[in-house]
């Protein structure tokens, strides 16, 4: 084709031919580069990932990983290796721990950590449970840096030491306290708490005012959550929620996440798990309805009434049932220790799934997770790009702070949407033939400039005969 460009443009075309000839390819540019941009539309304009040096963050999180090998050569796990604290192998987890281990913590109980052999565990991130039975402090290196042990027990008996370094010129001198950082709360002994920490030995024998009878696994703690007690009941199902209590039509009902409601679900969720919850929705136990354009319709006209005397039938008819959306995921965030306040339901994590809604004006609608996004399964997942369905219970509505600052000047406009608590999340079917179809149009186009081509160059070499 590009073949007969070059021969005509070497033949005796008339300036009109030609110049029709060019507004002719200019055209066929311009449509192909607009159909083939149709199958990127979902990347949404300016919001593409950026580029990321792969090798350059994969090395940078080689640095934050703990070397094992070099660990157990660090530590002596013998008699005398457990009658004190091996300061060599501490320092080294210290280090990374001040710049941010690359390994996320695994939750495990205090028995099944013990019984794990000693050289698969040693470096291992993990998150424990227990009940506070001793605690003690001494000097670590010098009068100026403390160790804090405390002794975590599982209603079974098990034990784990969990050690903090600090500094004495820190509040209390360094002693352990809850991670919530709005009202920091010490650990005392007979609180239940969670600690996270790097197993770096076992000890045995006398730790200051601690007597450990037998090897016990060490933990070198990072972070420490103070559990409320006594825990909540969980509930049987979601019905049984408190969701006559939300109040969410003014600001300072739906500018909160922490309703009680909220926790039950997640307490109910974590209980039942993500396996179970999906298996339940694929046999039709769990009922789901959609929420499309209408129910968006529905809840928005009720959104923005403020008097308790106007009902609001969409709204409450919809708290606590199952329902299903679609859109793109913009991104997943975690609220962590250090955000959401200790309370008794044992919520102490939570996912946010921030969804663009095919159905309401490519606004976000927040979603919020008791199970980390890799639970889903959703493979090649690219924020923004691959739309998916999200099967999730209605709560309430929410209003969170946009990224677009407030007309005042001051602070972020502020957005009211509905919140649903996500149960699963998965791929949105994709046609087969939506690919094929844009070749075939492209194909088409083609074809009908190698024709226009043609009808030009006869006419040009007819021309010349003549």
């Amino acid at each position: 084709m590009f073949e007969n460009l070059k021969q005509a443009q070497q033949t005796g075309m008339t300036p009109k031919e030609r110049g029709r000839f060019f507004f002719y390819l200019a055209m066929l540019v311009f449509t192909a580069g607009a159909i083939m941009s149709l199958k990127s539309c979902r990347r949404l304009p300016g919001r593409g990932a950026l580029p990321v040096p792969a090798e350059r963050a994969v090395e940078q999180a080689d640095q934050r990983k703990i070397d094992r090998p070099k660990l157990l050569a660090e530590v002596s796990d013998d008699a005398a290796g457990h009658e004190r604290f091996q300061v060599r192998a501490l320092e080294y987890v210290r280090g990374l721990q001040a710049v941010g281990l690359a390994e996320a913590p695994q939750p495990v109980g205090a028995s099944e950590l013990k019984a794990r052999a000693f050289a698969e565990a040693l470096g291992g991130a993990f998150e424990v449970e227990g009940r506070v039975t001793a605690m003690t402090h001494m000097e670590y290196r010098s009068e100026r840096e403390t160790l804090w042990a405390l002794v975590l027990e599982a209603a079974d008996g098990a034990q784990v030491l969990a050690v903090k370094l600090a500094s004495t010129n820190e509040p209390g001198a360094g002693a352990p306290t809850d991670a919530w950082p709005v009202a920091p709360v010490e650990i005392k002994a007979g609180d239940r708490a969670l600690v996270r920490g790097v197993y770096v030995q076992r000890r045995s024998g006398s730790v200051g005012s601690i007597a450990l009878s037998e090897p016990t696994p060490v933990l070198l703690c990072s972070h420490f959550r103070r559990q409320v007690d006594p825990p909540a009941d969980p509930i049987a199902d979601p019905s049984e929620a408190a969701f006559d209590k939300i109040d969410d039509r003014f600001y300072a009902g739906t500018a909160r996440a922490d309703d009680p409601a909220i926790y039950e679900v997640f307490q109910w969720l974590r209980l039942k798990g993500h396996a179970w919850v999906r298996a339940q929705i694929d046999s039709g136990a769990l009922h789901v309805e959609e929420w499309k354009s209408e129910a968006f319709d529905r809840w928005s006209d009720e959104a923005g009434l403020r008097s308790l005397e106007q009902p609001r039938p969409f709204t409450a008819g919809a708290r606590g049932k199952v329902f299903r959306t679609s859109g793109m995921v913009g991104k997943v965030l975690l609220d962590d220790w250090d955000s959401l306040r200790p309370n008794a339901w044992g919520v102490n994590q939570m996912h946010g799934v921030y969804l663009w809604s095919d159905f309401y004006g490519n606004r976000v609608v927040p979603c919020f997770s008791p199970f980390p996004w890799e639970t889903f399964g959703v493979q090649d997942w690219r924020p923004l790009e691959e739309r998916v369905y999200l099967y999730g219970i209605f709560v309430k509505n929410y209003t969170y702070d946009t990224q677009y600052a407030a007309k005042e000047g001051a602070g972020f406009q502020k957005l009211t949407m509905p919140l649903f608590i996500v149960l699963d999340v998965r791929p949105f079917p994709v046609a087969k033939s939506e690919g094929s179809g844009l070749v075939a149009i492209v194909l088409l186009a083609m074809l009908l400039l190698a024709g226009i081509t043609g009808v030009l160059l006869a006419r040009s070499e007819k021309r010349s005969s003549a």
